[in-house]
């Protein structure tokens, strides 16, 4: 009867239920995850910036150490999204991986750049009309290869790795890392 019953399940796709709700689940972690990541990478890259560079210093990104930007954690998803299964097609291939990721990182920051010109009437985050080989000040070569750069080690390093580690940490702790994320995330957007 146990077993019948497990035949069943596996008909009818209750295992399958489980792990898209893991997916999903494990898709929100990396979204918080790496809306946090992204912001600490921003503070690193203003500080050498300034310290290596003699860039001005955007104290924006100081004062708030732990706010969250979610055009990273929105990049993590598409990578996982889109990027992932096209690379997965195609062998894998490392340079292709890292074109498919620049043009995707390109195109996500193009539209977000848009979307923020046309609620703001500008971009109060990042414009790039002085850097050459721009395209409207809303992306720039330079950003979009380092991007892609980024996007390609998180696909051949970091995302193996971490899926990895939540298959090995016990499920309830994963769980109250999304809830715990969850809350820090949305009382950061009410502030």
């Amino acid at each position: 009867m146990d077993v019948e019953h497990k035949k069943n399940e596996m008909k009818n796709g209750s295992k399958r239920t489980w792990r898209e709700v893991v997916f999903w689940r494990n898709l929100m972690l990396y979204f918080l995850i790496f809306s946090y990541v992204g912001h600490f990478i921003e503070m690193g890259w203003v500080w050498v910036a300034h310290w290596v560079f003699g860039f001005e210093l955007k104290m924006n990104i100081l004062a708030h150490p732990l706010e969250p930007y979610p055009i990273y954690g929105t990049g993590v998803v598409l990578v996982i999204l889109v990027v992932r299964p096209l690379v997965k097609r195609i062998n894998h291939h490392i340079l292709i991986t890292y074109g498919i990721a620049t043009l995707a990182c390109a195109v996500l920051e193009y539209i977000s750049s848009r979307m923020l010109v046309w609620q703001y009437g500008h971009n109060p985050y990042w414009w790039y009309a002085d850097r050459p080989f721009n395209l409207g000040g809303h992306i720039c070569l330079e950003n979009s290869l380092l991007f892609g750069l980024l996007a390609t080690v998180f696909l051949r390093v970091v995302f193996p790795w971490m899926e990895k580690l939540f298959r090995r940490v016990n499920q309830a702790v994963i769980n109250g890392l999304l809830v715990m994320l969850l809350m820090m995330f949305g009382i950061y957007q009410l502030l």
